[in-house]
């Protein structure tokens, strides 16, 4: 007899002990009787494998992405995407979670304008200003906050230009 595969292994799938018992069989007739058909139990065997890792890897990923670890969880999916092309769930959570990172993406992006836009009002670079707060409204059609801050910073620019007018 063979030694048994937990001498060498501490995690590994129990059918493996089976297949090699019937490849290693003393009498023929117990034997595969070719090796495709033992090919296909040992497919068998990893089919059932990498249902399991998918399963595992997709617990993880819904779990980050309630911890709003969407990086991380992005690229558990993309692995499980690769292992299981067709997995509905899976593609489904990997949407949801590019979306997530999309908005963050965004909100970032708003933040870094809006910051630009009070530096150049602070050294009274209106058209600067202007520009920044813009774009930041391109990036964000819905914030009130941003209309106001342009609202504002155009009538501070009329302001000025009024007294340049009336100094010159």
């Amino acid at each position: 007899r063979h030694p048994p595969l937990s001498n060498y292994l501490s995690d590994y799938p129990p059918e493996l002990d089976a297949i090699l018992d019937r490849s290693l069989a003393k009498d023929p007739d117990d034997r595969y009787s070719s090796a495709d058909e033992m090919a296909g139990e040992i497919y068998a065997v990893a089919e059932g494998v990498k249902k399991g890792q998918v399963l595992e890897m997709l617990e993880q990923a819904e779990s980050l992405v309630k911890e709003q670890e969407f990086l991380k969880a992005r690229e558990l999916l993309l692995q499980v995407t690769k292992l299981d092309a067709q997995h509905t769930k899976a593609r489904q959570l990997l949407v949801q979670v590019q979306q997530n990172l999309a908005l963050r993406q965004r909100a970032g992006q708003i933040r870094e304008l809006r910051f630009q836009a009070e530096a150049a009002l602070h050294e009274r670079q209106y058209y600067v200003a202007i520009g920044h707060l813009e774009e930041a409204l391109r990036l964000d059609q819905s914030s009130s906050e941003l209309a106001e801050m342009l609202e504002s910073v155009r009538k501070k620019k009329q302001t000025r230009e009024r007294i340049e007018g009336y100094l010159r």
